[in-house]
């Protein structure tokens, strides 16, 4: 079932990755976590991190765990934690992007669909481990040095605590 609108940020979804691209790109459906929040002027388009239950041979700036108590428990049960692979990321329509498939009614037979979001803490440690797939140092961002004054909401808007104060 595609979604028609746009996913909450650190939704766990699965992605249908379009089959023109070709290996080492993504060519499989997979589940994804979304990094972005919906932007005005591109409402039909989500940013995507791929997950793969195959731990990386060495842990790079771009990795990034994902606890198996965070995935849908269809997900749970297949392959324990999922590793974020934060140096592919993607933007793609949301028709590609479905709830994660459960288990059929047992009375109505109509299939359930699971819903999961990754925590703040996870979220945060998903969109530095981007930044970093991208060669964007954390020099890029001056509060960044104080990082304990600092706060992203799970929608994408950054504040500083220190106005509060």
């Amino acid at each position: 079932m595609a979604l028609k609108y746009p996913p909450a940020v650190g939704s766990i979804l699965v992605c249908e990755f379009p089959p023109c691209f070709s290996p080492p790109e993504m060519v499989k459906t997979r589940p994804v976590v979304v990094l972005s929040p919906k932007i005005t002027g591109r409402p039909d388009l989500a940013t995507v991190v791929p997950l793969s239950t195959t731990a990386p041979s060495q842990i790079e700036s771009h990795h990034c765990k994902v606890p198996a108590r965070m995935l849908p428990k269809s997900l749970q049960a297949t392959a324990g934690d999922r590793w974020a692979k934060c140096d592919m990321v993607y933007t793609l329509h949301v028709s590609r992007l479905s709830p994660v498939k459960g288990k059929r009614d047992r009375v109505t037979g109509k299939r359930d669909y699971e819903h999961a979001k990754v925590d703040l803490a996870t979220l945060q440690e998903l969109r530095r481990c981007a930044a970093a797939g991208l060669g964007i140092g954390v020099d890029l961002w001056p509060q960044a040095a104080n990082s304990a004054t600092q706060t992203i909401d799970p929608e994408g808007e950054t504040g500083d605590d220190r106005s509060a104060a």
